[in-house]
């Protein structure tokens, strides 16, 4: 059960003098509140959202409060507690991962922080919000070399032919003979007309593509299967996903993917390109693409 933040500031203001007389010297003794913590930032999870930030370099913080709401403005509920010291030596930063949170429900977030007195710093400035999602790993072959293994219904992380109506992608490939040798090019396919997708290139990581993109999308509908690829992915149905290439297998036609689903639509207030954490502070209004603003059928 998340708990309601009660905030309150106390002014620990002291007026020290050394009697009444108007020669003495009147000294104010000040210890303000501390600032508000910088950097805030969420990462995307299935089933989880990480929080991170900047922590301050007041001597005197003893924690920080991570608090959360279903809108930017109004009441932020406690989730979490987080010590001043230690923090994460590797990354600098401090860290909160909240587990009590949907899949395809946006959460927005913010983080005070205490000092050794309770005084309660005013909340972090940066406007924070996710929304979890699922991912996970698959296996497809291509249409082929398995028609029933080829496609991805990214909705229901499941398998199906290739031709399927409820798939969203598929593999295929193309055989070019190269003198004694045979070169096998493996191909990611939208599987519906209004299926976009896009080739982010090769990432180090499955979240080094946090954001969907609003423009770019192929006109072909397709690319080349390149190992540490990542392509997002924009469904006919207004979701989007991200796969990226894991492992390729040539000769028995075989491509290995992460995978991860943005389980809200992209007709909603928020636009939800969120594939991993939120845009900056400039992006939290953008000009949402939305069903009555794109005309996908035309493609």
């Amino acid at each position: 059960m998340k708990k309601i933040i009660v905030l309150v500031l106390i002014p620990l203001i002291a007026l020290v003098t050394g009697g009444c007389d108007n020669d003495d010297e009147i000294v104010y003794v000040s210890d303000p509140p501390p600032q508000s913590p910088q950097g805030v930032f969420s990462v995307t999870g299935d089933g989880q959202v990480t929080i991170g930030w900047l922590g301050l370099w007041e001597d005197d913080i003893v924690e920080y409060v991570v608090g959360w709401n279903d809108a930017l403005l109004g009441e932020y509920e406690e989730v979490g507690r987080v010590p001043a010291d230690p923090r994460d030596t590797e990354t600098n930063l401090y860290w909160f991962v909240d587990t009590d949170v949907d899949n395809g429900t946006t959460y927005f977030y913010s983080v005070w922080a205490v000092d050794e007195a309770g005084q309660v710093s005013r909340p972090s400035y940066e406007a924070v919000f996710d929304t979890p999602r699922p991912q996970g790993q698959v296996e497809l072959y291509s249409r082929f070399a398995s028609p029933v293994q080829a496609g991805f219904d990214l909705s229901q992380s499941a398998v199906v032919p290739w031709d399927a109506t409820t798939a969203d992608v598929f593999i295929d490939h193309i055989e070019i003979a190269d003198g004694d040798s045979t070169l096998v090019v493996l191909y990611l396919n939208t599987a519906n007309p209004a299926t976009d997708i896009q080739d982010k290139g090769y990432t180090d990581d499955f979240d080094d593509v946090d954001w969907a993109p609003v423009e770019g999308w192929s006109d072909l509908q397709y690319y080349e299967v390149i190992p540490g690829h990542t392509y997002v992915i924009w469904t006919a149905d207004y979701h989007y996903a991200k796969m990226r290439v894991s492992y390729v297998s040539r000769d028995t036609r075989l491509v290995a993917f992460e995978w991860a689903y943005q389980v809200a639509d992209t007709t909603n207030e928020l636009g939800n390109r969120e594939l991993m954490p939120p845009p900056p502070e400039s992006e939290v209004d953008p000009e949402h693409v939305t069903a009555e603003q794109v005309d996908r059928t035309s493609r």
